[in-house]
């Protein structure tokens, strides 16, 4: 019996969203080559063969998908009763809702985010003066020696002047952007995220 290689697109889906199986004993794994076995009904988020789930998100990060929005490089579109996955966030109904996006985040940290915000409009008039906002990614990315360096200083306030104009900000503040670019970098690389929307690559 020939075997159909499992799509880049299903892989996504099955260990981030999970699947539901009907008749799946004809699929082959990319990862391993091995059979892919699954029962009937529904199907957890995990890896979809023996392997581990770091093998999975290895093999992701060896095989990127040109388009990350629509990340199935093999076909123009993906199998029937398969859903494409976007990484920030899936595209499979119930696990989009399934994410407390305001109540999760927003709702338990307003101030701080909203410090966070402001923030990354300071750094924008200081980095980038006249242009719209956005990261410049190249203009430093030492993130986690700065998070430890202004954890140091948490609870104290320092200045940054921008043209004759003081802005105070809070070091735990500093922290806070910090360890979000550090984080949302480390999840496109890693995880196979898009490159956020407000971000410029390194040159």
């Amino acid at each position: 019996m020939t075997l159909r290689r499992l799509s880049r697109a299903e892989l996504l889906k099955a260990l981030y969203v999970g699947v539901q199986s009907h008749d799946h004993g004809g699929l082959e794994c990319p990862v391993c080559g091995r059979r892919v076995d699954w029962p009937a009904g529904d199907v957890p988020p995990g890896p979809c063969c023996l392997h581990g789930e770091r093998e999975v998100r290895a093999w992701l990060r060896a095989h990127p998908a040109p388009d990350p929005w629509f990340p199935d490089e093999r076909t123009s579109a993906p199998p029937a009763d398969v859903v494409g996955v976007r990484l920030a966030l899936p595209e499979d109904h119930a696990a989009r809702k399934a994410i407390p996006l305001c109540t999760g985040a927003l709702d338990y940290f307003p101030a701080a985010i909203a410090a966070v915000a402001e923030l990354s409009r300071i750094g924008n008039e200081q980095h980038n003066p006249g242009e719209p906002m956005h990261h410049a990614r190249g203009k430093s990315s030492d993130h986690a020696d700065c998070i430890v360096r202004h954890l140091l200083d948490r609870g104290q306030v320092y200045e940054v002047t921008i043209a004759g104009k003081v802005h105070r900000v809070r070091h735990s503040v500093a922290v806070a952007w910090r360890a979000l670019a550090l984080a949302q970098e480390e999840l496109e690389r890693e995880e196979g995220a898009p490159l956020a929307r407000g971000a410029k690559a390194a040159p």
